[in-house]
């Protein structure tokens, strides 16, 4: 079975161009030569050129057959040549410009590199080696060329090909070569074996085939006006149709199937059609005489997809039934008792990840094939979910399918403008569907000259009493339509011998794209011998539109009096703003809580009250009197709550209010009145004391910024999430109904897919002494066991159903036939209890929660006995399921869900405590964090969104 992409050469050339450009964006260096120091500060991409080598010097791997019958191809490879300028500035020149450019040397090259598919490894990766530079620049080949990497881009054709393709039908060829007249590049896939070939007919391609595809040998199915198209065999889509039917009739009660289905594809005047004709019964579908009998008909669909409205795809669906002559006589019958409901599932849910993209051109391939599926017959047939039925015609069905493709910041907006059918019998072997559409591309950046005030003597942050020196300034692109599309590099701060700024330097980012820098520096940083010789603060600025060196001039010379002045309006601001506030809920019935960063976005927020009296209920509201959740102060005198809520960027950002009160409300302080410090003209220890407060009285506001990034669309329901960290570098991993993917979110705007592994009847995957293993009914097993295909694992296969599996105290757990197993590192089994009610468990930290039939109880995973029970139950009564919470590790924390709530549990040795209570299921149930990025299952399961935290303060 053949897939075949196709991009237009020049589309090609500007998706490398933009991906030559988010490399080199940010490799602005500093280096020497003739004795000066020069500095990279920009790049500019000249003439691209696209050819083939003169010379056979490459190698592919044909596949015949099978993926182990390998064939070596010596080839002509493809080459990039990318024409490059490199514009440097003296180091000195940019310090004299302060903010803007100096004078520019510009040196000009050639970057070469190759570009083919990894034929003899993967074969899902599109790959574009970096040979080197013409003419040799030693220094700039060092600095330049090292920089530059092998990109090896993963196709996503599992995730997008899983609703169409057979399963476990493997991928033996993928190359890639350029078409007639260098106008295209064609990325041909095969999909091939000895099962399919009994199944369908489509023979494996031989040695000859991939050589005159080498030869450039290929079809252009662009037209005139397209950049793209995704060609796809009919026998995919045919087979498919046909298997939905099939198992349709596997479960029905109403429906017997007689003979067929048999399918078949039309081109149909350029209309991709497939027709499947099957026989079948309707079983008692009416009264003949005396009894009930059973209906035959011959049936026939036929369905057509078409595309008349740019990114809509348009499917026509028309049902034929001829019933048995004497059957319908008898009866009285009409086609109705044999319509069957004929429907289309979206030919992708979501969207494909705009990091999965073969630079920058694949989530086309989301578009191959539809899928049908057959109900069974009623008398009152109605259409099924987005269709409609014809008016005019009752055996005709259509919808319209808006398809998104949404846009690729780093390459542009694409465009779904055709879909079909194509027969190419003689040079690409198939006839089938072919989509394609037209790319915008997308402007790269160009930084704005900054301009910086000069450092300024003010309070340290809102709610800092600290004298401080302070400065701010925001980085712009020039035009403002690119702003979405500059991104900070780094920044580092020079010459400063007295390390005054070294660590004053803070970058922040909001959620309508700006960027700036703060320089905040305490009073007490500058040291006498930066005051006897004052220098600015000089800090080097890198983006990817281009890099600045800026002078913040140093700040005025302060006398004691003018400090003395400035302290006390500060520690005043103090009071007034942040100190009464905060210990406002040991007075008052309701608090409102004052954000301490006051600008519009969403926001984490985590509140932690310590001291008020146990058993009081608290609740939590925004704005708009929305409850958000609620907690109960426990017996450690504890509240504690978590949740993601926006701030307006005015005003109280959350409210808390006691729900009830157990008893009187002590005094704020030990001894002595209440003072009212809100109202001192001025704050001086002696003449107006600061109360004294109650030392286990305490409020702790946590307030992180977030900055929403990619969506990440899944080929299912996300069933699980985990993060797995191996060789240095962490995954956000996703368990769908048949895969586990992974994602490298280290970019959250711009995630990328690392693998795939097709994972059918997983349940979920632990993380375990840096081994990734998976668990479903059967038991457990090693992922690269899994990805081999193998059934077998170190817990042995059982008839029974695994009915949990979790990691705790360093064990592996497994329960299953009504025995708990704890297992080593080397997969031995170390540990066993009889758990013959157990239902399930759950492991967090150093603690393994059993649930049974009485509820749920803590055991000690490191005990002799690991079944001796904590010293209480948790009650599991309407509980839907217990999980643990990743995101917020390393403390000991499940999640509950019930029918009407969700609560926040502790995990102590003491037993299982419900710490918070939430009416809507919280941010944190199923979330991971890797590093400054959450990721969470979307709202329909079907996706992963991540943010990203930007910002954290608290008090």
């Amino acid at each position: 079975m053949i897939i075949e992409l196709q991009i237009a050469s020049e589309t090609l050339i500007a998706s490398f161009r933009e991906q030559m450009r988010r490399t080199l964006a940010c490799q602005l260096f500093e280096f020497s030569l003739l004795e000066t120091s020069w500095r990279v500060v920009g790049y500019e991409l000249g003439e691209t050129k696209l050819r083939r080598a003169q010379a056979a010097d490459g190698t592919a791997c044909v596949h015949v057959g099978a993926p182990n019958v390998t064939t070596h191809l010596s080839i002509r490879p493809i080459r990039i040549v990318q024409q490059l300028t490199v514009n440097t500035c003296s180091t000195s020149d940019l310090v004299a410009a302060n903010g803007k450019l100096g004078q520019v040397v510009a040196l000009h090259m050639d970057l070469v590199f190759v570009i083919d598919m990894d034929s003899c490894a993967s074969m899902r990766h599109l790959c574009f080696r970096y040979t080197g530079m013409e003419p040799s620049l030693p220094d700039i080949e060092q600095a330049v060329g090292t920089r530059i990497p092998t990109v090896r881009v993963p196709l996503p054709i599992d995730r997008v090909l899983a609703q169409v393709m057979p399963a476990g039908l493997p991928l033996i060829n993928a190359h890639l070569t350029l078409g007639p007249n260098d106008a295209l590049v064609a990325i041909r896939m095969e999909f091939w074996q000895p099962a399919w070939e009994t199944e369908t007919g489509d023979q494996a391609r031989v040695l000859p085939y991939w050589t005159r595809f080498y030869a450039g040998i290929v079809s252009d199915h662009l037209l005139p006006a397209e950049q793209w198209s995704v060609f796809v065999d009919q026998h995919v889509l045919v087979n498919q149709v046909q298997t939905l039917i099939r198992e349709s009739f596997a479960g029905s009660t109403k429906t017997r199937l007689h003979s067929g289905p048999f399918g078949s594809w039309i081109n149909n005047g350029g209309i991709g059609r497939i027709r499947v004709t099957f026989n079948a019964d309707s079983i008692d579908a009416c009264r003949c005489f005396t009894k009930e009998i059973d209906v035959n008909a011959d049936i026939t669909l036929d369905v057509d997809t078409t595309l008349k409205v740019a990114n809509t795809l348009r499917q026509d669906i028309w049902v034929d039934v001829s019933p048995d002559f004497w059957d319908a006589t008898c009866c009285i019958a009409t086609a109705a008792l044999f319509w069957p409901i004929v429907g289309g599932e979206q030919f992708t849910k979501q969207n494909v990840n705009q990091g999965e993209y073969l630079a920058g051109f694949l989530p086309f391939v989301a578009f191959i094939g539809a899928l049908v599926q057959v109900l069974d017959a009623s008398s009152k047939p109605e259409p099924p979910t987005g269709f409609t039925k014809d008016g005019e015609d009752g055996a005709h069905l259509f919808r319209d399918q808006v398809i998104d493709l949404g846009t690729n910041p780093t390459f542009g907006t694409m465009t779904l403008t055709a879909a079909r059918a194509v027969d190419d019998e003689q040079i690409t072997g198939v006839r089938g569907l072919l989509t394609a559409g037209t790319l915008a591309a997308t402007r790269f950046p160009t930084l704005a000259d900054i301009e910086a005030p000069a450092l300024a003597w003010g309070a340290g942050g809102r709610c800092s009493r600290v004298l401080a020196a302070s400065a701010l300034f925001h980085l712009e692109a020039k035009l403002p339509g690119e702003q979405p599309l500059l991104e900070l590099c780094g920044f580092e701060v020079i010459d400063d011998p007295t390390n005054s700024f070294r660590q004053a330097v803070r970058y922040e980012r909001d959620s309508g794209n700006r960027h700036w820098l703060s320089i905040i520096v305490p009073v007490w940083n500058f040291s006498p011998d930066y005051w006897n010789r004052p220098y600015p603060c000089r800090i080097v600025v890198r983006t990817n539109g281009g890099i600045r060196i800026v002078s913040v001039a140093p700040p005025p010379v302060l006398s004691a009096e003018e400090a003395a002045r400035l302290g006390r309006e500060i520690q005043l601001r103090y009071v007034n703003n942040c100190y009464i506030p905060k210990y406002r809920i040991f007075e008052e019935l309701e608090w409102p809580i004052n954000p301490i960063i006051d600008t519009r976005g969403i926001y984490l927020w985590q509140i932690v009250i310590r001291g008020l009296p146990a058993g009081e209920s608290l609740a939590l509201t925004d704005p708009r009197n929305l409850m958000l959740g609620t907690m109960t102060v426990n017996a450690g005198r504890e509240a504690f709550l978590n949740v993601i809520a926006p701030h307006t960027g005015s005003g109280a950002a959350l409210t808390v209010r006691r729900m009830s009160v157990g008893r009187q409300i002590q005094a704020l302080v030990d001894d002595g009145p209440v003072v009212s410090v809100r109202s001192a003209s001025a704050v001086d220890e002696t003449a107006n004391p600061r109360p004294k407060i109650r030392s286990d009285r305490e409020v702790i506001i946590r307030q992180t910024r977030l900055l929403p990034g990619a969506k990440i669309g899944l080929s299912g329901e996300c069933r699980q999430l985990a993060v797995h960290r191996r060789h240095g570098k962490a995954l956000v991993l996703a368990v769908t109904s048949g895969l586990i993917e992974a994602f490298d979110v280290e970019d959250p705007r711009r995630p990328v897919t690392e693998w795939t592994v097709p994972a059918a009847g997983v349940h979920g995957v632990v993380s375990f002494f840096g081994e990734l293993l998976a668990w479903n009914d059967d038991g457990v097993r090693p992922l690269g066991e899994l990805r081999a295909g193998r059934r077998d694992g170190f817990a042995p296969c059982r008839p029974s159903q695994t009915l949990g599996c979790a990691v705790a105290g360093r064990r592996l757990w497994l329960l299953r036939d009504g025995v708990l197993s704890g297992y080593d590192e080397r997969h031995c089994e170390v540990a066993r209890a009889d758990a013959p009610d157990a239902l399930g468990l759950a492991g967090t930290g150093d603690r393994l929660v059993l649930i049974d039939s009485q509820g749920a109880m803590v055991l000690d995973p490191l005990a002799p006995d690991p079944s001796a029970r904590g010293n209480g139950l948790y009650d599991t009564c309407g509980l839907g399921r217990l999980a643990p919470v990743p995101a917020l590790a390393p403390h000991p924390m499940l999640s509950a869900s019930r029918a009407d709530h969700t609560a926040l549990l502790r995990v102590t040795t003491d037993g299982i405590e419900e710490v918070a209570r939430y009416t809507a299921t919280p941010w944190f149930v199923d979330a991971v964090r890797v590093g400054r990025v959450l990721a969470f299952p979307a709202a329909d399961r079907h996706g992963i969104t991540l943010s990203e935290a930007v910002q954290t303060a608290s008090h």
